[in-house]
């Protein structure tokens, strides 16, 4: 079974990105209290797609940070970092994609009938509660449809957690990426139409197509960017251009041969 990029690999790095939208070296970050909102993007690498765009769309207005974190089950390491994200940066929002690394994990058991009650018990509900215990809210997006089916069934029973989890749990929410980035029937697609309703790449060419090209950053991140308004009662516009920026082109855009055009 595919998963995430190789840079997906259980560890973790808390990454500040300059209003630009670029995303800097990982460094130990240390809080400062500017008085801005503090919110987190964690996850895989389809989080660290998706993350270049939406600190681009907030600008200056928030304080965003990416944290790389592939999983959130099934590794030591994994709690560990999502923990210390915690309580080194006291968020106030957090937004999580993961995804195909979640699916590898050893906790991860749909074929099992005591999976449906163990995994939420066991692992989503904790791992919430944990994030939530600052007074943070979160946003948990669920994955689209991937190129291979079977993939993609898997990802369909976590987002069914997923969605159940925010059902459960009075701070979490739920997005569900396939409702931007999926194609008409629901099933994967690279490409959709664009503003002007020519086809505009959205996924990359990747065996996985779970990565995102600027086009589906920009349909997904707007929600995103959306929710996180909301929760900051109105007070944040999206950067003006902040969907054609600099990211969305070399050298900023990684791997820019995986997004030709549609």
């Amino acid at each position: 079974m595919a998963a995430c990029s190789s840079s997906d690999n259980g560890a973790s790095a808390a990454t500040t990105a300059p209003a630009s939208g670029t995303l800097a070296e990982a460094t130990t970050s240390t809080t400062v209290d500017d008085g801005r909102p503090r919110v987190v993007l964690g996850g895989d690498s389809v989080m660290g797609n998706l993350a270049q765009g939406v600190i681009a769309g907030l600008g200056d207005q928030v304080h965003a940070e990416y944290l790389a974190q592939a999983r959130i089950s099934g590794d030591a390491a994994a709690t560990q970092a999502w923990s210390s994200m915690v309580d080194d940066e006291d968020p106030d929002l957090i937004v999580i994609h993961v995804g195909s690394w979640e699916v590898l994990s050893a906790d991860f058991r749909p074929s099992e009938p005591d999976w449906y009650t163990a995994y939420p018990n066991e692992v989503l509900d904790p791992f919430a509660e944990r994030l939530t215990s600052g007074g943070a809210r979160v946003l948990v997006i669920g994955t689209g449809a991937a190129r291979d089916d079977q993939q993609t069934l898997n990802l369909l029973s976590l987002n069914r957690q997923l969605v159940a989890l925010a059902d459960r749990n009075p701070s979490v929410d739920f997005l569900n990426a396939g409702t931007y980035v999926n194609g008409p029937t629901g099933g994967f697609t690279e490409s959709l139409p664009g503003p002007g309703g020519q086809p505009v790449r959205i996924r990359r060419t990747d065996d996985l197509g779970l990565h995102l090209c600027p086009a589906g950053v920009v349909r997904l991140g707007a929600p995103v960017i959306t929710w996180i308004d909301e929760q900051l009662d109105g007070d944040i516009a999206p950067v003006p251009g902040w969907d054609q920026a600099s990211w969305t082109r070399p050298p900023e855009l990684d791997k820019p041969e995986q997004c030709p055009p549609a």
